[in-house]
């Protein structure tokens, strides 16, 4: 077997050094780039006078195969929490409400694990800006309506009218009391009397003639 020469051998050594510090190089990078989370953010102005944002912050699972677990998240998050999972190739998003001047930033930071792997941290932050909303102008209270005039006087108590009492008629049927019957009674004891004196006068005569 014919040996290297030297500068052959010292060659051959550096090309088998190289090929390890590669293979050592690829196993160290292909677990980071096989697992990965991402995080995007945008924040919206909700109001200018108080400097109020609302910022959506979306984390996402790039692994095609894995599922994430999200083991710690600050600052705290609606919509998202600890031990939040995220299957392979999805996303979670929530919302965080801050407060600052414009063009100030807004930071959120993650711990994540791949399986039974150790949890690996991520952040980002997003610049604040973006136009605000006006404020709405206050409604002007309205004047109150004056009370309106009665159209009308007010109804005074109807008057009735007198209704008129008719006497009987003479020419009626009825038969009729009063001044008649009297002069009926009088003209009868009248009679009465005058032949009760007249049978008295008649039998004085007869008295005196029989003796």
């Amino acid at each position: 077997m014919k040996r290297l020469s030297p500068p052959s051998r010292r060659l051959f050594s550096r090309l088998a050094a190289a090929a390890v510090g590669v293979l050592v190089v690829l196993s160290i990078a292909s677990p980071a780039s096989a697992c990965e989370a991402t995080i995007s953010a945008k924040a919206d102005c909700q109001d200018a006078a108080t400097q109020s944002w609302n910022v959506t912050w979306t984390i996402t699972n790039t692994n095609s195969s894995k599922t994430a677990t999200i083991t710690e998240i600050t600052p705290p998050v609606e919509g998202i929490a600890a031990q939040t999972q995220i299957p392979a190739k999805g996303s979670v998003t929530g919302t965080q409400k801050v407060t600052g001047a414009p063009e100030s930033k807004a930071t959120l930071s993650i711990k994540i694990k791949w399986g039974n792997g150790s949890p690996e941290s991520t952040s980002k932050s997003v610049t604040l800006k973006g136009t605000c909303p006006s404020p709405s102008p206050s409604p002007k209270p309205s004047a109150s309506p004056s009370p309106a005039a009665p159209s009308t006087a007010p109804s005074t108590a109807e008057s009735v009218a007198p209704t008129a009492t008719t006497s009987p008629s003479a020419s009626s049927g009825l038969p009729v009391t009063g001044a008649p019957t009297i002069a009926i009674i009088s003209v009868a004891a009248v009679l009465i009397v005058g032949g009760g004196a007249l049978l008295l006068v008649t039998r004085r005569r007869r008295s005196g003639a029989a003796q």
